[in-house]
């Protein structure tokens, strides 16, 4: 195998990374978790696999092209066709239910894995990061001012995750659980849509417009309105007099 050979097996298996690793940040957004997980890594190295094997086939076959970069190309991004494919659909006559025979099959045991493992990646890392951003903050202001300010700053956002945000705060609302503890859940569901850093700006810029009152405040409040009254009342006897 001479060179010119070599630089197009790795030409063709750097092609097939490239078409998994765009999938799977299409599908999670984050490039550094995509890199940073076992099931990630495995599944772009079985796409960059699959077009390297494909171009040994290609290139021993009839259907070689004298163009050495059509070559490369056709089985660089044919891991994309070829590990999505289906052979036939079974049906399950009793259940309805239609499964595809084929690699499919396989590739959709790794993307499962994936789902799962970046979903545990990304909540634990959000988590106290949103946790540190909602910490303290009125549920029923955020509800409102962060929903709208999210939703009017993000312009990409679609009809149905607006309308879905919207439908989850009204589920929020009626609720039994505690203030704070709502609070956080609709932080998640807001990063979720706009990202961490968006989320924290927001709050940064409102400030303590959002934040609970405390019980101290509470009590302090309570007190002025008692003396208040109390002086009222000490007033309306002296002008009695």
């Amino acid at each position: 195998m001479n060179s010119s050979e070599i630089i197009s097996y790795v030409l063709c298996f750097l092609f097939g990374l490239l078409t998994g690793t765009s999938e799977l940040l299409s599908r999670y957004r984050k490039l550094n978790l995509i890199f940073n997980t076992t099931p990630g890594l495995w599944y772009i190295f079985i796409n960059g696999s699959v077009s390297a094997l494909v171009y040994y086939a290609l290139i021993h076959s009839s259907l070689k092209n004298d163009k050495q970069y059509i070559n490369i190309l056709i089985a660089g991004f044919s891991s994309l066709a070829i590990l999505r494919s289906s052979f036939f659909i079974y049906k399950n006559k009793e259940t309805g239910q239609s499964t595809p025979i084929g690699l499919s099959i396989v590739i959709q045991v790794f993307l499962d894995w994936a789902d799962r493992t970046f979903d545990q990646e990304q909540s634990t890392n959000e988590l106290s990061e949103v946790a540190k951003i909602m910490d303290g903050v009125d549920y029923g202001k955020a509800s409102t001012e962060v929903v709208s300010i999210a939703v009017n700053f993000m312009d990409n956002l679609s009809d149905v995750e607006k309308q879905k945000l919207s439908e989850y705060v009204k589920e929020l609302d009626k609720s039994p659980i505690p203030n704070q503890t709502k609070s956080l859940n609709l932080g998640k569901a807001i990063s979720k849509l706009t990202g961490v850093d968006l989320l924290s700006k927001i709050k940064e810029n409102l400030g303590s417009r959002l934040l609970e009152k405390s019980g101290l405040e509470t009590e302090q409040a309570g007190q002025i309105l008692e003396n208040a009254n109390s002086n009222i009342q000490q007033l309306l006897k002296n002008l009695q007099k």
